[in-house]
């Protein structure tokens, strides 16, 4: 049995939660304006300023590429291929200005985790926009092919979404870390903006998720899930190399809870047991996945104290915690309505759909909580150009695709 979510269950949700991702992207758009204006100097493309010409990236790459393409999700073809152009040209705009800051400043191009995905991301948007221009318009594919296509459109879209979403929480996270910031005003904003575009995201892909309409993707989950298993594989041997090789090793960490969390949510699709057998290992893994999380948060409490440093300031750290909370939350909910003492049929059959939905928007929180704070830690070594920094990057980048492949493979079939 598969695990997929019925639309119908969430239609006349659908509009409240678009309404929703609307209000969180003006108050995004409001807090980015009040940061770049009262506390960083304004925007100027042509100052002399290397800093004012900065601002213009952070604000063109969300009000253009994220809030612009993120309204398209929710219209009609026409609307959503003029706004999703916008969105291009101010984000070729947004990235002119991040090079031409870095040409006045004397700043090296294309290092951090954050200029990979950005860029990776924003040239994947230009692939994606002119394949559904000839798709779509012209000079336009018969109806057979633009049915079949259709579906991988819609996801790659909203996976350009996250993508996106990624991008600016790490480039915040960035700018944070590389200001120094620590408990005052604008640290507050930073963090505050950076929430309102994390639930902006979030509301989005939901309210586009909930809408009529489903989709056939003519393809088993099953390649997918072998392609996610190598990529944890990949992910850990990495990690492995990064803390061994360059920390120092490790003793009390914890830097698996997210991939131990992924494979709670795939196992529906590679457990070829009974339903029974599936929900009590999904059970025992999230287990595992909340205690490694506990302690591994507990480590970096334990770590900031025996270096006087100061706890709950970074953008990281609240992303994290939130995640790791409401991860605990889902878990105690899910305990006592499916196993103990049991919530009533009627009522388990109609708490399912929003069960799996809340476990992906936490697990895309656990996604960007780790892009995150792979930017942290980066930008406090002080890393440019070097194996560390390449394996960072390249952990980074594998976990980005580890989540847009668990991401698929909770939509696809186990079996056609």
């Amino acid at each position: 049995m598969d695990y997929a979510i019925p639309r119908e269950t969430f239609w006349r949700t659908a509009s409240r939660i678009t309404v929703s991702a609307h209000i969180f992207g003006i108050l995004a758009n409001i807090l980015m304006l009040v940061w770049l204006l009262h506390y960083r100097e304004g925007l100027d493309l042509d100052s002399a300023n290397p800093y004012r010409v900065f601002n213009v990236h952070p604000f063109l790459m969300f009000f253009g590429f994220i809030f612009l393409s993120g309204e398209d999700r929710i219209t009609q073809k026409f609307v959503h291929g003029f706004l999703n152009l916008s969105a291009l040209v101010l984000g070729i705009v947004g990235i002119h200005a991040a090079f031409k800051f870095h040409n006045k400043a004397n700043i090296v191009d294309m290092y951090s985790l954050h200029s990979w995905i950005g860029i990776g991301t924003f040239c994947i948007f230009i692939l994606q926009w002119l394949f559904g221009f000839s798709l779509f318009v012209f000079p336009k594919a018969s109806a057979v092919t633009r049915a079949r296509l259709s579906p991988w459109h819609v996801f790659g879209g909203r996976t350009l979404l996250y993508m996106a979403i990624c991008a600016a929480e790490t480039g915040l996270m960035q700018k944070f870390t590389f200001m120094q910031l620590t408990n005052n005003r604008e640290s507050y904003l930073i963090n505050f903006l950076a929430l309102a575009i994390l639930l902006f995201g979030i509301t989005t892909g939901a309210g586009a998720s909930m809408a009529k309409g489903g989709r056939s993707f003519q393809i088993t989950a099953a390649p997918v899930t072998v392609f996610a298993h190598l990529l944890v594989i990949s992910i850990a041997t990495l990690v492995l190399v990064w803390l061994i090789k360059f920390r120092e090793g490790f003793a009390f960490k914890s830097h698996i809870k997210a991939k131990i969390f992924n494979a709670t949510i795939i196992v529906y699709k590679t457990i070829p047991a009974k339903r029974q057998t599936q929900k009590a290992t999904h059970l025992i893994l999230h287990f595992i996945a909340l205690v490694a999380g506990i302690l591994g948060v507990y480590a970096v409490f334990k770590f900031h104290h025996e270096l006087y440093m100061p706890d709950m300031y970074t953008l990281h750290s609240w992303i994290g915690l939130s995640t790791i909370c409401l991860f605990g939350l889902q878990w105690l909910l899910a305990f006592f309505s499916f196993v103990y003492p049991g919530a009533e049929s009627a009522r388990r059959s109609r708490m399912v759909p929003w069960h799996v939905f809340f476990g992906v928007v936490i697990f895309f929180m656990t996604i960007v909580t780790a892009e995150t704070g792979l930017t942290q830690k980066f930008f406090s070594l002080e890393l440019q150009r070097s194996q560390e920094a390449l394996i960072i990057n390249f952990t980074g980048l594998l976990i980005l695709l580890l989540g847009i492949s668990v991401g698929l493979i909770i939509i696809l079939p186990r079996r056609m």
